[in-house]
């Protein structure tokens, strides 16, 4: 007996809960955030900080420069500190504000209908569709009672597991991993 072409799963029909949809968008913005350096950002402004303070401090107490001097630095390093934090602290709520959006634009067409094929998932009650390739996502992951594939750029496709019976879920999750790791360009076959 040969294999099916298609794979077991689906088409599924499911409207994303609101306690989903603001998790999603949670992490959604998180990814976002940490992939566009804000971690690395806001640890080499602390770094920058520490180092003038320790070098107008140690220039102060050798006596190359007054103490006046010292303590204008250390003031200057520690407003351009907080303005940095001030700034990071907006784009983390500009990065919020998109992925909130990016996941209310998914559940317009309530109630949504995905299909999972050999190279990738589609919800087709979108409009337009939209389509996630497992060769051009970069990691598949379940958390907090969600599947996520996450593309290289964009919003992630989203399939709630308590639309999955069983084992499903997890057996999804392997596939979709095994799209991303194995086809590559490729269908799954």
């Amino acid at each position: 007996m040969s294999e099916p072409a298609t794979p077991p799963f689906g088409p599924y029909v499911f409207d994303i809960a609101d306690n989903e949809a603001a998790a999603a968008a949670a992490r959604f913005g998180l990814r976002l955030a940490l992939g566009g350096g804000a971690t690395r950002a806001r640890l080499v402004a602390l770094v920058a900080f520490v180092l003038v303070l320790a070098f107008a401090a140690t220039l102060a107490l050798a006596g190359r420069v007054t103490r006046r001097h010292g303590e204008e630095a250390v003031i200057a390093a520690a407003a351009v500190f907080m303005a940095n934090g001030a700034a990071s602290r907006w784009r983390l709520r500009r990065l919020r504000r998109e992925a909130i959006s990016a996941i209310a634009a998914m559940r317009v067409a309530a109630p949504l209908r995905a299909r999972v094929d050999p190279s990738g998932i589609e919800f087709m009650s979108t409009i337009p569709p939209r389509r996630w390739n497992f060769a051009e996502c970069a990691e598949a992951e379940e958390a907090g009672g969600i599947l996520y594939l996450w593309p290289r750029d964009g919003a992630p496709a989203l399939v709630p597991t308590r639309i999955l019976a069983g084992e499903e879920a997890q057996r999804l999750l392997a596939y979709m991993r095994a799209g991303i790791a194995g086809g590559r360009g490729r269908p799954l076959a």
